[in-house]
């Protein structure tokens, strides 16, 4: 069978079973020849980048010894060997080179399926490809005789596929990135620069890496990305920060609280009210971020606090309010507490805050409602979740005890089993915590349009891709200072 090759000038050349050296086909300065002398490993190698470069191939080391473990030669010439030359014995073949052992077919056992095997009673193969070609190409350096250089004895450079730049420039060596090449694009990412917007910059520059090559490089990143003792020691530079440590009993940091001099001041002008919320997973280091706000005197939401926790526990929510009461001796002040209902020992923070009232954010009420009532979880048809959610959108907005009273008992009597049950159980026990008539009874700065730390959490979507934690608390510090100044606007 023949195939075709384009040249550089335009010609055809018929090929018949295997390829003439690239060297000849391309018409370029042989490389290797038999008989040559190499006086020392980085000849070897830089030689192998050129022939690898002008042939449009990859050849690897099939074969080696070393002139440390060599046995089988005279000792005095081991003794006296060059040991620049760290081998004695090399043998080079092409990337194709070698053979495919595929799997061996195996006959069917009684508990193989049926239809996983074949009329020979034999259990079928996945077909599968391979870069083994049966190459010829093969390169074979020794020892000279006075242990001085390495000789080429052997060298038969014929490939029986073809070497071609197009191929070539799309090998995972080729696409490696070293040097320079290798810092911008670490940087790139570190910008959270489009990926495909790297990929074809890279392309210009004769590159040809793919989007899962930067995916790879993006994951070394975080496997080597800095940890809370390096956060935590960026924090200590700070004069202004004031921190606590979350250690474990082997003495590991897995949590860092930490608030600045102007968090301190805003907190002690206005705390009658906090707005605790966590996020979890906001970093591709897969930490959880906890914030901590407060209304100022024009009911502006303002940061006061952060804590950022390795893995949460128990311990969590405790360590964080005993680190804000810590460096807060207001505390004492706050009259109401406004927390996701499913954060993890919610109840705890009304150890800590003794004055205080518990409270749902409105938002995340609403979203639980409708996250939970659904026709595939209660097994109840589309009408009736949506008559449900509308009576208990009711209850939610009631203007007084009446009102609430009977769009509760009007719930009870008309929706599901499954939605009464849930309403029952989970909810009507704390309504004192999430209706709107009795929140407003408790606060005077209540906002119709709640979800004050769900807007925050607006301002952290730009630090999802960040890798390395020092660069996160850095942009953190950075969003909460541009946050601040925008409520103050």
């Amino acid at each position: 069978m023949k195939s075709t090759l384009n040249l550089p000038t335009g010609q055809e050349l018929n090929v018949a079973h295997s390829f003439p050296p690239p060297s000849i086909i391309l018409n370029q300065v042989t490389v290797f020849y038999i008989g040559q002398h190499f006086t020392s490993y980085e000849e070897i190698c830089a030689a192998k980048e050129i022939y690898e470069e002008q042939c449009k191939i990859n050849i690897i080391k099939k074969d080696s010894r070393r002139i440390s473990t060599d046995t089988k030669r005279n000792n005095e010439i081991i003794l006296n060997a060059n040991q620049a030359l760290i081998y004695s014995e090399l043998l080079y073949i092409c990337m194709h080179g070698g053979a495919y052992k595929g799997k061996r077919k195996r006959k069917a056992t009684e508990y193989d399926e049926a239809s996983e095997t074949n009329t020979n009673n034999v259990k079928k193969i996945r077909k599968t490809s391979t870069a083994k070609l049966q190459c010829p190409f093969k390169l074979h350096l020794s020892l000279s005789p006075d242990g001085q250089t390495l000789k080429v004895l052997k060298l038969k450079e014929e490939h029986n596929h073809i070497c071609h730049s197009s191929i070539y420039d799309n090998l995972p060596k080729q696409r490696r990135l070293v040097g320079e090449t290798l810092d911008e694009t670490k940087r790139l990412l570190t910008l959270n620069v489009d990926k495909k917007k790297i990929q074809q910059h890279l392309h210009s520059k004769g590159k040809m890496v793919t989007i899962q090559d930067l995916h790879n490089l993006m994951r070394d990143k975080v496997k080597r990305s800095h940890s809370l003792d390096d956060v935590l020691n960026l924090i200590e530079q700070h004069h202004s920060l004031s921190h606590e440590i979350l250690r474990s009993n082997e003495d590991i940091c897995q949590g860092i609280y930490f608030q600045t001099d102007a968090m301190k001041l805003m907190f002690d002008a206005n705390s009658e009210i906090l707005f605790f919320d966590h996020t979890y997973k906001l970093n591709e280091l897969g930490m959880t971020l906890y914030v901590i706000l407060c209304l100022d005197g024009n009911g502006k939401r303002v940061v006061i606090s952060i804590a950022l926790v390795q893995c949460e526990n128990e311990k969590t929510v405790p360590w964080i309010a005993e680190s804000f009461i810590k460096y807060n001796p207001g505390f004492i002040k706050v009259k109401h507490i406004m927390a996701d209902k499913d954060m993890l020992d919610r109840q705890e923070l009304l150890n800590h805050f003794p004055n205080a009232q518990l409270l749902i954010c409105f938002f995340q009420t609403l979203q639980a409602f409708k996250r939970e009532i659904s026709a595939t979880k209660m097994d109840i048809s589309a009408e009736e979740r949506d008559f449900s959610l509308e009576i208990i959108q009711d209850i939610f907005f009631a203007k007084d005890k009446t009102t609430c009273d009977f769009n509760i008992t009007l719930l009870k009597e008309t929706a599901p089993s499954m939605v009464v049950e849930y309403f029952t159980n989970i909810w009507e026990s704390i309504k004192d915590d999430w209706i709107i008539y009795l929140e407003k009874q408790s606060f005077k700065f209540y906002q119709p349009i709640n979800s004050l730390v769900e807007m925050f959490n607006g301002k952290l979507e730009s630090l999802k891709k960040c890798s390395s934690a020092i660069i996160f608390v850095t942009d953190l510090l950075t969003v909460i200072q541009e946050y601040d100044e925008e409520c103050n606007d």
